[in-house]
């Protein structure tokens, strides 16, 4: 996701090679590439959840992966496969999710370092209350 945000250019070589990547047949290549698109739609460049609508038709595919059960786990692994496709098409079409940029990124990053500003009337009260303890 930090790495969309550096540039355009990294944006859409990353679009490119998860596309790339969901058409392979390994479940768990599958399972990765959806679980970055969902991820990146949510915290990275808002051009990546814009053009990641350009190629829902791959992600669409995931959502019927079958493929023969494996001997130990079934269809679970085709399951996590199917709810990740799930997962990533809500984030790319999530309108209420507010689109963020790096200013504003960097801007909630920064929160906390040692400013303890308190309101006014919390500050007011809060005040009143010592005084009265040490008067009392």
């Amino acid at each position: 996701a930090r790495s969309t945000l550096s540039s355009y250019q990294a944006n859409t070589q990353l679009q490119e090679y998860l596309v790339s990547r969901i058409g392979k047949n390994n479940h768990n290549v599958k399972h990765k590439c959806l679980v970055i698109i969902k991820h990146v739609c949510r915290t990275g460049r808002p051009e990546f959840k814009r053009e990641m609508g350009s190629n829902v038709d791959v992600i669409k595919e995931c959502l019927q992966y079958k493929g023969p059960p494996d001997p130990l786990r079934g269809d679970e692994i085709y399951k996590r496969v199917r709810d990740a496709a799930r997962e990533a098409l809500d984030a790319i079409f999530d309108s209420q999710m507010s689109m963020t940029t790096s200013a504003v990124a960097a801007a909630n990053r920064i929160q906390g370092l040692g400013n303890n500003y308190t309101p006014e009337e919390k500050k007011s009260s809060a005040s009143q209350g010592f005084i009265s303890n040490m008067v009392s």
